[in-house]
Parts: C-alpha cells; sequence; structure tokens
C-alpha cells in the first residue's frame, strides 16, 4: 500500500503522519478491497470476448428477398384473379362496380342515340348482342322501371331507363364474392365483371321492397376466365 499512499500524497496533501494512520483503520482496508474489486468487475466486463457483438446490417440480399415476398404477396393474386383488368375503379362508384369503356356494346349503343329503353332494346337486336330488356311497375308503391343488361367479354352493363328515385339493382351470381348493388335511378350505366351464365339482377325499392327482376345475358371474357 505504500504506492497508494504516494498516490494520495499527490492527489490530496495532508501529512503524511495522519495518512499513514489512517490506511491501517479497518475502514480503509475495507475501502480498498472495494476498490479492487469494482476495477476486476469493470475489467471483467470490459475483455472482447464478452462484449456484445453489433448486429451485422442486412445485406442487399435480405432487401431483395422482402421485395420478392411483397410480389408474391400483392401482385400475384391481382394476376390470378384478374384485378379490374383495366377497368376504371373509382370511389365515386358502387362498391364492385366498374366505369364502362366506350366500346363496351352498351356504351357505343347510346352514343349512336339509342337513348329511350325501346331504341335500345331494337337496336341490341338488331347488332345481335348478347342482352336482356325488361320493365315493369306502375303505381306508387312498384314504381315504374326500365332496365336493359348487355353483356360483352367478361364485362355486364347495367343500363336503366327513366327509373325514378330510389330504385336499384342488384346484381347475384355464384362467380362472385358478394351482391354488387347500383342505382338506378341516375340513368347513369355501370359494369359489373365476371358474372357467369347464373347471373340474375333484383330490382329494389329503397333496398327493401323488391319491384323486380330478371336474368342476366351471358359472354365470357375473352382470355377464357370467368
Amino acid at each position: 500500500m505504500k504506492r497508494e499512499l504516494e498516490m494520495l500524497q499527490q492527489a490530496n496533501p495532508v501529512l503524511s503522519d495522519e495518512a499513514e494512520a489512517w490506511i491501517t483503520t479497518s475502514r480503509a482496508l475495507g475501502s480498498y478491497e472495494r476498490l479492487m474489486d469494482a476495477i476486476e468487475l469493470g475489467a471483467t466486463v470490459l475483455e472482447p470476448e464478452t462484449v456484445i457483438a453489433p448486429r451485422p446490417r442486412a445485406s442487399w440480399r435480405v432487401a431483395l428477398a422482402a421485395a420478392l415476398v411483397v410480389v408474391t404477396v400483392v401482385a400475384v393474386p391481382l394476376w390470378l384473379f384478374g384485378g379490374s383488368r383495366g377497368h376504371e375503379v373509382s370511389p365515386g362508384l358502387p362498391d364492385g362496380a366498374i366505369a364502362l369503356d366506350p366500346t363496351h356494346p352498351a356504351m357505343r349503343l347510346l352514343a349512336e342515340g339509342a337513348a329511350d329503353y325501346e331504341t335500345f332494346s331494337a337496336a341490341a337486336s338488331e347488332q345481335g348482342l348478347k342482352f336482356s330488356c325488361a320493365a315493369g311497375g306502375e303505381s306508387p308503391e312498384s314504381p315504374a322501371w326500365e332496365l336493359c343488361l348487355v353483356a360483352d367479354n367478361g364485362v355486364l352493363a347495367v343500363v336503366p331507363f327513366n327509373a325514378v328515385e330510389g330504385l336499384t339493382a342488384k346484381v347475384s351470381d355464384a362467380h362472385l364474392t358478394r351482391d354488387i348493388v347500383v342505382p338506378i335511378d341516375t340513368n347513369r350505366p355501370f359494369g359489373v365483371l365476371d358474372t357467369g351464365p347464373q347471373a340474375t339482377v333484383t330490382i329494389e325499392y329503397f333496398g327493401k321492397e323488391v319491384v323486380g327482376d330478371m336474368s342476366a345475358p351471358w359472354a365470357p371474357a375473352q382470355d377464357g376466365s370467368t
């Protein structure tokens, strides 16, 4: 402890007699032992083999693998099930409905001036389209409605005429994951993808009273999917 005494004298100049008397006490010996234990513990913690190795950064291969997982989970199901097949899907459209392409036969007839029920159904018949038209209801309890359905390349066009407020058309089919309900009180045509030969359309008044129904025509998509 002589060396320690010399260090204490340099750091804290006190009378040597007092310091020498203090280091012989039990309190000083206990402090010395605790100091040595702390130094040894610190040296052990800092030994190279006990230091936790830093986590290696992910390589570009890990990043590539993560990207492939995202593509597999998101893109592949869209490819397998067809997605919207390039058709417009807008938040302003009814859930499950699509905007009709101008090249769809139903839109072509409307553009050519077949803007009423009789003219449209006659033109669709003359051109040999896959279509069905129906009308019904004449009382306030069962309001009048006129509706034509035209199928082409896997897209069913729902074309209403002169409908009153509150009328909707519900398209049901085993190929669909859910029924698709479109309003027919705006005279705006909508499209429905991937209906099958057993598709039906139910005309409802304010979603409660059924005022009519009709079978939908069917024309599969040109790529063979349903």
